[in-house]
């Protein structure tokens, strides 16, 4: 899973609103990494600690997809389960080519 963990220290972020910024950030460079971007990502699925409110994470998602009609799927789970300290994470499903797939050769 991918937390709200800082790049450079590995620390976890102070409150909800920090950990959302660092998450997203992190899916940036996981991306950025495999030569892809966020407009690469089909779904992700985030668990969410039951106290923790969606707004921070709405603020984010909306910021990391601007366009309605072209935003990935989410499927948010309350989850109590989290260690300590975290207060969300996520897992994402993205779709990278490094060439035309086999629909674009046949065309």
């Amino acid at each position: 899973g991918i937390s709200g963990r800082d790049l450079t220290t590995g620390a976890l972020g102070d409150g909800i609103a920090e950990q959302c910024r660092l998450m997203f950030e992190l899916v940036r460079a996981i991306l950025s990494a495999a030569g892809a971007s966020l407009s690469d990502v089909l779904k992700i699925s985030v668990y969410l600690r039951s106290d923790q409110p969606r707004d921070d994470l709405n603020h984010e998602w909306v910021q990391a997809f601007p366009d309605p009609h072209i935003r990935p799927v989410r499927h948010v789970v309350k989850y109590d389960g989290l260690p300590e300290g975290m207060l969300i994470q996520c897992e994402f499903l993205a779709v990278v080519t490094d060439g035309p797939t086999d629909d674009q050769d046949r065309t």
